[in-house]
């Protein structure tokens, strides 16, 4: 059983690894090498073929529309559409770096014998194409004779909002002259000749020459030298009006032919559609680029830069393009670069980066690129570097920020906000931010400091509205375990108004152990006066004994709205020494 599963697994990577070299091998080499390359003189590149795996197949179509067909019973022979039946026009030239093919296509034609109009040789001019294919907007319609117009019919794919046909009607203008005219001009200028644009993205079209009015009649001396008019599409790049040397080019050739461009486009689905079919799919070549057609599908052209045959794996090559003498200014020199070129300018010299601009000379001091790319490197190292200190600094700010709220939250500062809520007047308790404090006490520095304890060490403070207060930071950094009561102390304490009390102004809930703002007293703490300390006491026996007294009745007060012992150190508020 497991070696039929292990055979099974084999065949199944087999079959995957087949499919892979077949698409590869499809994307790498289109066509063997036994493909024919030619017919008669046309050359047949890919996508186009005419053996089997020769040309580009695509999934679906009955009638491959790059599959063409070799008519070897002419001398040469002659490339044509695949239903030669019916598209029985030549196939002259294909150039599939921009998307254009040759086709020939026979004049119409409107005679007249003996002065007479001859139907017999009557003769109207039509191309049907295979699916894909439209005639390009760079042929032009023609008609040449007196007094004739050209009329042309055409249908082209409409695809949004829904797939349909459009009929398009078009005319060549009229061309008119005069009796006995003698030579015609050499320019398609209406007098014999006229010409007008066609319609883009026509996939078929009929010509016919009309005549206006009687055509200059049986005396007429035109119809005498130039019996047939003609009129034509062609592409206007391989046509040039001569006068009458093109009447009688046309007049002695029995079935005059023609070239006209005719553009393809592969499938009906868009680029985007069909690339996500990478079997099907032909822009894959390096260099290639994929262009949305008018009639729904897409074609594929190499960038710009680049020459070939974008269907070819490596088909798209770099165009030399310093091999034009021309195309750089001659003060300037031609160096050329992959997919595009450069004009270089001696040194001292700029074009200010325009390769059409001459070069002139440097004005001012000549640029030193060592020195600006070295100056360059060490600004963007300075800008790293600030932006890198930018961010630590920020992260450092937030860090704070966040420790600073934590703090506020353990200490209880929610429930204190709470409760001053539903305090009024000077009295209420002050919630102080830990900025504050440290401008009040320049940092808490050293020269502030008035007093220190067994709990902490107390600094004297100016706030910003000049008032003068003492604060008391704890030695020790532990947070406080019973939040509620020390904010219920803090609101009960701010609320004492004892002249032998210090009032309790606020705190700071921003640091690990709250910070506790009071009223500022100036002269002094009775340590400093019973022990003679900074130049102050000595105290009688009788104002001690007072201080002794106004201290007892001041902790019953406390004690009355505490009810637990509160250690306040006393103090002295006036030169009367009464307690504090």
């Amino acid at each position: 059983m497991a070696s039929i599963h292990g055979r099974v697994h084999m065949l199944i990577i087999q079959s995957f690894l087949l499919m892979v070299a077949v698409t590869l091998a499809s994307a790498q080499e289109p066509r063997p090498a036994t493909c024919s390359d030619r017919c008669g003189d046309v050359e047949i590149p890919y996508p186009f073929g005419i053996e089997p795996r020769c040309y580009l197949e695509l999934p679906g179509q009955e009638e491959q529309q790059f599959k063409v067909t070799c008519d070897r019973a002419t001398t040469p022979p002659l490339l044509k559409f695949l239903n030669g039946d019916i598209l029985n026009q030549s196939i002259t030239n294909i150039s599939v770096g921009v998307n254009e093919m040759q086709v020939m296509l026979p004049t119409s034609r409107n005679c007249y014998t003996n002065n007479s109009y001859d139907e017999s040789l009557y003769r109207h001019s039509q191309l049907i194409l295979p699916a894909g294919y439209t005639i390009s907007d760079k042929n032009t319609v023609y008609i040449i004779g007196c007094n004739k117009i050209t009329l042309y019919q055409g249908f082209v794919s409409q695809v949004d909002p829904e797939p349909k046909e459009i009929e398009k009607l078009g005319t060549s203008g009229v061309s008119l002259c005069q009796d006995l005219l003698g030579e015609l001009p050499q320019n398609c200028s209406g007098i014999g000749c006229t010409k007008g644009s066609i319609v883009s993205g026509l996939h078929n079209i009929t010509l016919d020459v009309w005549t206006i009015g009687t055509g200059l009649g049986s005396t007429s001396q035109w119809g005498l030298d130039y019996p047939c008019s003609y009129g034509f599409i062609v592409d206007e790049r391989n046509f040039t009006f001569a006068g009458n040397a093109t009447f009688r080019e046309l007049d002695s050739t029995t079935r005059p032919e023609l070239p006209v461009v005719v553009n393809w486009e592969i499938g009906k689905d868009n680029c985007e559609a069909a690339s996500n079919n990478q079997i099907s799919y032909a822009c894959k070549a390096a260099n290639t680029e994929c262009v949305n057609g008018s009639s729904g599908g897409y074609f594929c052209r190499c960038q710009e830069g680049y020459q070939g045959n974008p269907y070819v794996l490596d088909g798209c090559e770099d165009v030399d393009e310093c091999t034009n003498s021309t195309i750089c200014h001659p003060t300037s020199k031609c160096t050329n670069l992959i997919g595009n070129y450069s004009c270089i300018c001696p040194e001292g010299q700029t074009n200010d980066d325009n390769n059409n601009n001459p070069c002139v000379k440097i004005v001012g001091k000549p640029k030193n690129t060592s020195l600006q790319i070295s100056l360059g490197v060490c600004l963007s190292f300075v800008v790293v570097l600030v932006l890198t200190f930018w961010i630590y600094c920020g992260m450092k700010r937030r860090k704070f920020r966040q420790l600073k709220e934590k703090y506020f939250k353990e200490n209880g500062g929610l429930l204190l906000q709470q409760k001053l809520e539903n305090f009024n007047g000077p009295q209420a308790a002050k919630i102080f931010t830990k900025e504050e404090l440290k401008n009040a006490t320049n940092n808490f520095d050293d020269s502030g400091k008035i007093g220190e304890g067994g709990y902490g060490f107390v600094y004297k403070g100016t706030l910003p509205d000049k008032k003068e207060v003492a604060i008391k930071v704890s030695k020790s950094n532990a947070p406080i375990t019973q939040s509620n009561q020390f904010i219920n102390e803090v609101i009960v304490l701010s609320q004492i108004n004892h002249r032998n009390v210090v009032r309790l102004l606020g705190c700071c809930l921003e640091t690990q152990t709250p910070l506790l703002v009071y009223e500022f007293v100036s002269n002094g703490t009775l340590y400093e006066h019973i022990h003679k300390k900074n130049g102050k006491g000595p105290l009688s026996f009788g104002l001690r004994m007072k201080i002794a007294t106004e201290t007892a009745g001041s902790l019953a007060s406390i004690l009355a709205l505490l009810h637990f012992h509160a250690n306040r150190a006393p103090r002295c508020e006036s030169n009367q020494y009464t307690t504090g």
